[in-house]
């Protein structure tokens, strides 16, 4: 027979956490890392250098400080080594072993994160994993979408904030013609890229929405809509960029699409999306009271 935490019947540890156990499970981190290296240096040069993916630098030192500020929280809980875990470790580190000779780096990296995770639940259960849980689930943002992913998703959205900047600037009396992703003005022509699309700041939000709902909300639901409200405001926010690109060319012949106005213009508007989603969570904090 076997207990709750996968341990057999009559034999349920009552040892707890201590730095010695924690000690223990650093090395044993270590080795896993040193093990995943590979997949580390491929993360670690994806995120240097390309700016939709820049966002993945913060995610491991985040998870890391996650785990130092409840971990005295974590010492107080009874160990419990679970045969699940175990079975669910032999079988992610399995299948990460086939997705490296496939040479599969987006399938390599989730069953890193998901080996982590059952190596936790097999030797400190299930109360351990569950207070781990988040710090664990964060990793999965630091890993970057599939490229046939991405294309499918960054066309749409480029159509997207196109039609709905131009279709604010004709309701200005602008004018202004759109061919796809390429608007045509009476001084020049714009083209909404791949950059603009607004993937790169929705991806960006979603995961400071996940943390900024962590520690400011209460409650899974409201932190789950939180995230969910991070989309529509990083689309939102880009198509107000493009028409602000579209005025300032059209009112002041001013192009911010120059490549040093561009950029801070792009870190202004994102910090106008982050307010909007501190608003917002503002907002489902006092709807939560």
């Amino acid at each position: 027979m076997m207990n709750d935490g996968g341990t057999p019947a009559g034999q349920v540890q009552s040892k707890r956490l201590n730095w010695p156990v924690f000690l223990q499970l650093a090395l044993l981190a270590g080795g896993c890392a040193f093990a995943f290296h590979e997949v580390w240096s491929s993360l670690w040069q994806t995120w240097i250098r390309s700016d939709d993916y820049a966002h993945g630098l913060l995610i491991p030192p985040v998870a890391l400080y996650l785990v130092w500020r409840i971990h005295p929280e974590v010492a107080n809980l009874q160990i419990s080594p679970s045969w699940t875990g175990g079975w669910l470790f032999f079988l992610f580190s399995l299948a990460y072993v086939m997705a490296r000779f496939a040479e599969n780096a987006t399938l390599s990296a989730l069953l890193m994160v998901l080996v982590f995770g059952s190596l936790i639940l097999f030797l400190a259960g299930r109360q351990v994993m569950e207070m781990l849980l988040f710090p664990v689930f964060l990793l999965f943002f630091m890993i970057p979408v599939p490229e046939q992913l991405y294309a499918a998703v960054t066309v749409p959205l480029q159509l997207f904030v196109s039609k709905i900047s131009v279709g604010f600037a004709q309701w200005l009396d602008i004018p202004i013609f759109r061919n796809g992703n390429v608007i045509q003005m009476s001084s020049r022509t714009l083209e909404v890229v791949q950059a603009c699309s607004g993937l790169r700041s929705l991806m960006s939000l979603v995961t400071l929405s996940l943390i900024m709902g962590y520690f400011l909300l209460d409650r899974n639901s409201l932190r789950v809509l939180l995230m969910a409200l991070a989309v529509p405001v990083a689309v939102l926010v880009n198509c107000f960029r493009v028409l602000l690109a579209i005025l300032a060319l059209h009112f002041f012949q001013y192009d911010l699409t120059d490549d040093s106005v561009h950029t801070l213009f792009g870190a202004l508007i994102f910090i106008v999306a982050l307010g909007m989603l501190y608003l917002l969570q503002k907002g489902l904090a006092a709807w939560d009271r």
